[in-house]
């Protein structure tokens, strides 16, 4: 960081926190990298990095990532939030809201940065976006709306699909609101809806055989770090029944997923960049506004649709930010 922005950014702060004290003084700021596997030259570390240049940090330098791996348990996460915080790191950097509230009892008063958000007024992790209070903050995906725009491309698609269904991992932050969104939209499109439950990957088979016995038209994954991470095989376990399936996650179109209609999650962690900065600066988490998406992406997995035997509409397709063929 050069010096004259340094100092810049310290002019009206009436009592520099302890953190600018330090910095100023050639602390080397730790940063907590919590993610579900061990992958600091992951995409979205390197999308930080990037971020973090831009701003003028030097890994190494003045700054350092301190990582932990839950290895995708999420009864894992205290544990490695204990670590990091014996570590002494000055903030901890998480990819989902879950995975942050998880970690909120054991981290104290050390700032947590949510990567991928979802909607963290309605799930009781800020008083407000503009004003979260506490020690949570980071950029919102607003996924309950985005849900209800993926049952209307949905029905684009497949015009005379009746039976849609919704598989969600129960006990997660976001399933209620998601439902909440997608219930009365999917009904209001003429779509008989059932729920159905996984806590595992184990069953991911399971539930596409229950659904294909139902005689479900298509599926929609609702957004869940479980989904995110094991998108392979979820997708496998589709393959089986031969169902269409609307995912909330561009890693989960490539790896089978018909669309997904979302952020850019490693657009995310780059932006996640000045967050951090702003901390480290002093601003109190609390005081950051959680960032709100302007942009979202449409990916469509023209191969899968191949399989499946599904024709993507041109209206679709012209739309698409990616197809992947």
């Amino acid at each position: 960081m050069r010096r004259r922005d340094f100092i810049a950014a310290l002019i009206g702060v009436v009592a520099a926190p302890s953190l600018a004290r330090a910095q100023q003084s050639g602390k080397v700021a730790r940063l907590g990298l919590l993610l579900p596997f061990p992958a600091v030259n992951s995409d979205f570390a390197q999308y930080f990095r990037g971020g973090m240049r831009e701003l003028g940090w030097e890994e190494g330098k003045n700054w350092v990532f301190e990582t932990r791996a839950y290895w995708r348990d999420l009864s894992a996460v205290p544990g490695c939030t204990e670590e990091l915080i014996r570590a002494k790191v000055d903030i901890i950097i998480v990819v989902t809201l879950q995975v942050a509230l998880a970690a909120r009892p054991v981290a104290g008063d050390t700032p947590i940065l949510v990567a991928v958000a979802g909607d963290p007024v309605r799930v009781g992790a800020a008083e407000s976006l503009a004003h979260p209070g506490g020690t949570i903050t980071g950029l919102a995906t607003m996924s309950p709306e985005l849900a209800t725009r993926r049952v209307q491309q949905l029905r684009e698609i497949l015009p005379g699909a009746t039976r849609l269904a919704l598989l969600g991992e129960p006990g997660t932050p976001l399933m209620p609101l998601m439902l909440d969104a997608i219930l009365p939209a999917a009904r209001s499109l003429g779509f008989v809806v059932r729920v159905f439950d996984v806590r595992a990957p184990e069953g991911f088979k399971a539930s596409f055989e229950t659904m294909r016995q139902w005689s479900a038209d298509a599926v929609i994954v609702l957004d869940s770090e479980m989904f995110w991470r094991n998108g392979p095989r979820l997708a496998a376990a589709a393959t089986t029944v031969n169902m269409p399936m609307a995912c909330g996650f561009r890693e989960m179109t490539r790896a089978g997923c018909l669309f997904s209609y979302a952020t850019n999650i490693r657009e995310h962690f780059r932006r996640g960049a000045t967050y951090v900065d702003k901390i480290l600066k002093g601003v109190k988490p609390g005081d950051l506004p959680f960032e709100q998406p302007t942009r979202f992406e449409l990916i469509i997995n023209l191969k899968t649709a191949r399989q499946l035997g599904v024709t993507i509409p041109d209206t679709l397709l012209t739309l698409a930010d990616e197809v992947i063929e």
